[in-house]
């Protein structure tokens, strides 16, 4: 079950691991949070687009790190009177989160079209993701995953061509970014967790086989903030989840991730507290910067001319 929205809605990105392939769909974002934590790892790598621009960027000079960072800033000023408020840091990391999952789709893309011709068929997508070699009478778990990625894949299909061009592999991989996408993802979240199969998934059913991690002290705990959680998706107040509260469980809420981030910047950074970031509060420590999630946009701080700089 996914963490609750307080601690994430960056939101998860859900992998199925088995032995031979990783289990491509549904993918979600990832935590950014561990064990309670920031996790400044993946925030380094959401604010300059990705691994490889981290790491690159991780080889910049102290001093042209700070200047495409005051250029990044500048560009998230958008009423240009060289402060930050809170709506500009929370409209900038929006544009962030749909950017993530457009370049995280565009990334994998090309190394499962096989063929090269700008489409990923259903083979293609058995055989990167499967393993050429793969036996559904061995492995009964693979074979009901299978079935549940051919529907995922077909609903993407939207000119049901029988394959998936970007943007449609965009839907597959990102289903939750796709309002045609949510009966699906609804269906598989009732199916998981639906033990008594009467279409609503209660307190327990809710929690699954988790466990709590180490950032509580003890399952009670754990319970009382997971029942908070549920709580608020119960929107009637039954102690059950229908068909649509489960939408709102198993879809992102971009807007509460990017307020939750822009005021964890603003209260670490807003020395003056006149809840605007200057230059020099945000240049006093870069770092801060570099372990949020304000750019996705850092694929500008890796692609920027020198000009800019």
């Amino acid at each position: 079950m996914e963490l609750p929205a307080c601690t994430v809605v960056l939101l998860l990105w859900q992998l199925s691991i088995t032995t031979c392939h990783v289990h491509i769909h549904p993918s979600h974002y990832p935590d950014h949070y561990v064990d309670g934590e920031h996790d400044t790892e993946f925030d380094r790598e959401i604010l300059l687009g990705g691994k490889k621009e981290a790491e690159e960027y991780q080889k910049l000079s102290p001093e042209e790190s700070k200047q495409r960072l005051m250029v990044l800033v500048k560009k998230v000023d958008v009423n240009g009177d060289g402060l930050l408020d809170r709506d500009e840091l929370v409209d900038h990391m929006l544009e962030s989160f749909n950017t993530y999952s457009v370049e995280e789709a565009r990334d994998t893309f090309p190394t499962i079209d096989l063929d090269e011709d700008g489409k990923v068929s259903w083979e293609e997508y058995l055989q990167d993701t499967f393993g050429a070699e793969y036996s559904t009478e061995a492995d009964p778990a693979e074979d009901e995953m299978i079935q549940d990625d051919r529907r995922f894949f077909q609903q993407a299909d939207e000119d049901d061509d029988g394959k998936l061009d970007e943007v449609e592999w965009l839907a597959f991989q990102h289903p939750e970014e796709y309002v045609r996408m949510h009966h699906f993802l609804v269906e598989e979240k009732l199916e998981e967790n639906d033990w008594n199969e009467d279409g609503l998934i209660d307190f327990d059913e809710y929690l699954g086989d988790d466990e709590p991690d180490s950032s509580y002290s003890s399952e009670e705990e754990w319970r009382i903030v997971e029942k908070e959680q549920f709580d608020e998706y119960d929107k009637d107040g039954n102690g059950q989840l229908d068909s649509e509260e489960v939408t709102t469980w198993v879809t992102p809420n971009h807007r509460e991730a990017a307020e939750e981030e822009a005021d964890h910047l603003l209260s670490m950074a807003d020395s003056n507290q006149d809840k605007h970031l200057s230059a020099e509060e945000i240049m006093s420590d870069p770092d801060l910067f570099l372990q949020s999630d304000l750019t996705e946009q850092g694929e500008l701080l890796h692609t920027m001319d020198h000009e800019e700089l």
